[in-house]
């Protein structure tokens, strides 16, 4: 054990900069503060190099790029826990960090937003839907060939922003982030998820903290909600 950091009653907690990131990881804060009010938790935001470089298309990005500078700032003792989506981590996690906790799943679906505010259905001939994902293209597609699918990055609102600008018709976002930072009023259609089924830890907070590091592990496990957990 590394008592220098179990004892320690500050820890820092590693976040994106993203307006969404940032929502997500002050509701963990939030849990932690109200459970141990004698600590003391510092929010520290971290620009990643997939967030910097922002022309470069997600499908080109290795999964795990949003989260490879915050795991590395994890490892080398800058902070002491990380927050993520769940879908933004790769399969296989860095040797020695680990997901001790989540908290309860956000909706896990996917959601149509579209100028309209109709569902996919009664979209028009050939409308223009906004999303980098292999998955979403190709689940739109089976359902409305005629679609055209162009790619789309940025945080939700400058997605958003790009519908009221008429660069495109419409966009899929997943449901958690449009619910967590109040914008599901933009929601024209949750996806039905025989259909469009979600990426693997969609609506899921992953919380990690060195395994090694066992006073936060043992806070972290106290905000822990198992049923997500296992699910994740």
């Amino acid at each position: 054990m590394d008592t220098n950091i179990s004892n320690r009653t500050k820890l820092v907690i590693g976040s994106r900069k993203s307006p969404l990131s940032l929502v997500q990881t002050n509701e963990v804060l939030s849990k932690l503060e109200t459970m141990f009010p004698n600590h003391e938790f510092v929010l520290k935001s971290i620009s990643t190099k997939a967030d910097r470089h922002k022309q470069t298309p997600l499908s080109e990005l290795a999964r795990g790029a949003f989260a490879k500078e915050i795991e590395i700032a994890l490892l080398d003792g800058e902070i002491d826990i990380a927050v993520h989506s769940a879908k933004d981590l790769p399969p296989i996690l860095p040797k020695g960090i680990a997901i001790i906790a989540t908290l309860p799943r956000q909706d896990p679906r996917d959601t149509l937003v579209n100028r309209w505010d109709v569902s996919i259905e009664n979209l028009p001939a050939k409308a223009c839907i906004g999303t980098s994902s292999i998955r979403r293209s190709a689940q739109l597609l089976s359902i409305r060939s005629d679609l055209q699918i162009s790619p789309i990055r940025g945080n939700i609102g400058t997605r958003i922003d790009k519908i009221h600008n008429n660069e495109y018709d419409g966009i899929i976002l997943a449901a958690a982030g449009l619910i967590r930072i109040g914008q599901q009023s933009n929601i024209a259609q949750y996806l039905p998820i025989d259909k469009f089924t979600p990426d693997p830890g969609q609506g899921v907070l992953a919380i990690q903290a060195r395994e090694t590091d066992t006073r936060t592990v043992e806070i972290l496990s106290a905000i822990d909600h198992p049923p997500t957990t296992t699910a994740l």
